[in-house]
């Protein structure tokens, strides 16, 4: 299913300095006409540096953050939050998108639930994605506050890659992951697009990660798409655009 969005801009409130709180802050525009379109089956990655609007663009495609402006398509057919909650799943591993107390398996089988999957089918799903991953076994019978950063990152990571969702949305999905455990995660994703034709966006701070598994990758600079290398590009100028944009060449 191809996503779509046309000229999305969203700004936010900047807090009131800290001498004169009675003054409000002035905005801060985070996405300043965005419009892209994600191809089903196709793996696109962003490149950007810290502020430039990555997160911001993932939760608003996402269905998580309305934007101020701009549209979103579905199929075609525009959309609103509700549809791409639905729709889109993101892999998140903060506390706040899991049950702290709930071990890992109770988290997975609750959100599988959600989305229609049977205790038992995510639990088979959740063993095949959690030895691929080189996550132990006994990490899934663990409080989930209880996890190390690398193990709550994974939990994440099988989290996003069982459920079935049209729209994959990865922000920083390598970070705590040993070059083992990254490369097997480069595998599944390209499964989901290829496999299930999901559409992925992938943001990155790691120009060598976008190259590996990318088919183009979008530069985002303050709030805008400042550049592209299309799919069928060579990996260098993948590399080049990313880094470049990251500010790491």
């Amino acid at each position: 299913m191809p996503i779509e969005a046309a000229d999305i801009r969203k700004e936010y409130r900047a807090p009131a300095p800290p001498h004169a709180p009675w003054r409000r802050g002035r905005p801060v525009r985070a996405l300043d006409g965005v419009s892209l379109r994600l191809g089903a089956g196709e793996i696109t990655g962003l490149a950007g540096p810290n502020g430039a609007g990555k997160s911001t663009l993932l939760r608003v495609l996402g269905g998580r953050l309305v934007p101020d402006s701009g549209r979103i398509f579905l199929n075609g057919r525009g959309t609103g939050d509700a549809e791409l909650r639905k729709a889109a799943v993101c892999a998140e591993a903060g506390a706040r998108s899991f049950y702290p107390r709930l071990s890992v398996i109770e988290n997975l089988c609750f959100f599988g639930a959600l989305y229609g999957l049977p205790r038992s089918g995510t639990r088979a799903r959740a063993e095949t994605l959690r030895d691929r991953l080189g996550m132990r076994k006994a990490d899934l019978e663990l409080r989930f506050d209880s996890l190390s950063e690398g193990s709550a990152q994974k939990a994440a990571l099988i989290r996003a890659l069982m459920l079935p969702s049209a729209l994959l949305l990865l922000d920083e999905p390598a970070r705590h992951l040993d070059l083992g455990s990254a490369a097997a995660l480069a595998g599944l994703i390209k499964e989901k697009a290829l496999g299930e034709g999901a559409s992925v966006l992938y943001a990155s701070h790691d120009p060598a990660g976008l190259a590996a598994i990318c088919g183009r990758v979008l530069a985002l600079k303050e709030g805008r798409i400042s550049a592209e290398v299309p799919a069928g590009g060579e990996p260098g100028a993948i590399a080049g655009i990313a880094g470049a944009c990251a500010g790491t060449l």
